[in-house]
Order: C-alpha cells, then structure tokens, then sequence
C-alpha cells in the first residue's frame, strides 16, 4: 500500500484536462516537492527533479503521484494500464494552479479539505 501522508495539496490548471501537480513534504519533514503527472499520446508522464528520475526510474514521490492520478482521472479507463514515462524536470507552482481535493481514499474529507483550501 502506498503511503500519502507526505501529500499536501493537489492542483490542476484551466484548460490542461489531464494533468495534476502535487505538493508532497520531504520525509525528513523540511522542504516541499512538486510532481506533474499528465497524460499524452496513450502515456503517463510523471515529472519531478528527482536523482531516481535522472535514471528513468520511480520514486516514492512519483509512485505517490501516480496513484492520486489514477484515482483522480479513474473514469478514463485508457489511464489505468497506459505507460508511465519519468522526465527529469524541475516543477514550479504557478499563480494559475487551481487546488482540487484529494480523493477521500487518501484521509481527507470533504469538511477538512474546505478548511485547507489555499487562497
């Protein structure tokens, strides 16, 4: 099972259908990470500057991300079983991010979440 309790916050952006950032703690508790899941021509891209992500391989931040993408995005039946590609990319929040809540599965009702929303 894989543990969520280091996610913060998930966002999405206008007009960008498929795609998801999410804000997750360092383990060690000091620091933020960004990771950006997105769906293109039948694959997963999961983005996030990473050592584990410079040598194409997952790391507990993208396994994370990509369990929240599939459940967010459950009703598209082509994401559950499409490739997953990791690109090596610093993600940066945006002003346009738009905060969405997490599915109930990772801990969070919807009473909690009102009160977390960012401004």
């Amino acid at each position: 099972m894989i543990n969520h309790k280091h996610v913060k916050a998930v966002f999405t952006q206008e007009g960008e259908q498929r795609t998801i950032f999410v804000s997750l703690s360092a383990s060690n508790g000091e620091g933020i990470y960004l990771v950006a899941a997105t769906y293109i021509k039948g694959q997963i891209v999961i983005a996030h500057e990473c050592p584990a992500i410079q040598l194409k391989r997952a790391c507990w931040h993208s396994d994370v991300v990509l369990d929240i993408f599939r459940s967010v995005f459950k009703q598209h039946s082509e994401l559950q079983d499409a490739r997953v590609v990791y690109l090596n990319k610093k993600v940066v929040m945006k002003k346009e991010w738009i905060q969405i809540p997490m599915p109930k599965t990772y801990g969070v009702d919807n009473n909690e979440h009102d009160i977390q929303l960012l401004a």
